[in-house]
């Protein structure tokens, strides 16, 4: 098999080496690249990446 998706932990983040990891990262990235492309600049006092988890209909961030 390939490698495993990966289970959301309790911190927000998905274990290294996951695709879930990656997908997360490589939309950071994306985001940041659109941020500078838009005239913003990069941010670098971003915590390591955090999903916002939908709960009964809400959207939390995950801590």
């Amino acid at each position: 098999m390939g490698q495993p998706a990966g289970a959301l932990q309790p911190d927000g983040t998905y274990p290294d080496g996951t695709i879930n990891a990656a997908v997360v990262r490589r939309l950071r990235e994306m985001g940041e690249r659109l941020r500078v492309v838009a005239g913003g600049e990069p941010r670098t006092d971003l915590p390591p990446s955090r999903l916002l988890v939908e709960t009964n209909g809400e959207l939390k961030r995950s801590l």
